[in-house]
């Protein structure tokens, strides 16, 4: 049994909700998980995450990944994703640097395959731990795999948990992380936006996860739990457990 789970909120401080996510199975009961957080700051971001979801929801439903190497997979709808954002930007000039982070995790059988592109994060829970296996795309992490010295993150202080890595339609070619995970019986794999992850202890959600009962319920509680917790941004997540 396989319980999946996702949930995207406005919040109560943006006015626009430019999160968008999506977890389900299709006819080889394969499964998908993603979460796309716009960027704010941009106009028409909102519209970049439902394309980069919809891209790969598709993708996923038509079994594409089986016809290819499943990294090529990720990048032939990247490419996709910025086709479409040209064509939409045709029709709307304001959208031009509408732009977008995404995290993804396709699993066949018992493997996860990751993908990331920004400060979207997946982790693993187990019922007495919380793993981040992504890495998130920010200023800090880049000086720090640049061996920088310690006057620049001093310099950058006030930046450096700004992202620098996402999906928009200028780079040629766009940067992605990958790792590939073995999945025990009764983990939990969760994708989240920085709305959730930054502002709730992810150890608490593990019962609320596997939980079939009381779905609704749960959802609702994650992100009211995020909300008493200050959170500033739109909340999204998906999971799934890995059952017996």
């Amino acid at each position: 049994m396989n319980l999946i789970i996702s949930k995207s909120d406005i919040g109560v401080v943006r006015k626009k909700n430019e999160d968008y996510c999506w977890g389900g199975t299709n006819n080889n009961n394969d499964i998908l998980l993603v979460v796309c957080d716009g960027l704010g700051s941009y106009e028409g971001s909102h519209e970049a995450s439902k394309i980069a979801v919809e891209v790969f929801k598709n993708s996923f439903l038509n079994n594409e990944y089986l016809s290819k190497n499943i990294k090529q997979w990720f990048k032939d709808n990247i490419s996709k994703i910025k086709n479409d954002f040209n064509n939409l930007i045709k029709q709307q000039p304001k959208y031009k640097n509408m732009s977008t982070t995404i995290v993804l995790t396709l699993i066949i059988k018992k493997v996860a395959y990751t993908f990331w592109i920004g400060d979207s994060r997946a982790y693993i829970l187990k019922k007495d731990n919380v793993y981040q296996i992504t890495k998130d795309h920010n200023l800090f992490n880049y000086l720090k795999n640049h061996n920088t010295k310690e006057e620049l993150y001093i310099k950058y202080k006030n930046d450096l948990f700004s992202i620098t890595n996402f999906i928009d339609k200028e780079q040629k070619e766009i940067e992605f992380d990958f790792i590939e995970h073995k999945l025990k019986s009764k983990d939990i794999i969760l994708l989240t936006s920085d709305g959730l992850h930054n502002f709730i202890d992810l150890e608490n959600l593990y019962q609320l996860l596997k939980d079939e009962q009381n779905i609704e319920d749960n959802k609702n509680l994650i992100i009211k739990m995020a909300i008493e917790n200050n959170s500033d941004d739109n909340i999204s997540f998906v999971s799934c457990y890995k059952g017996k």
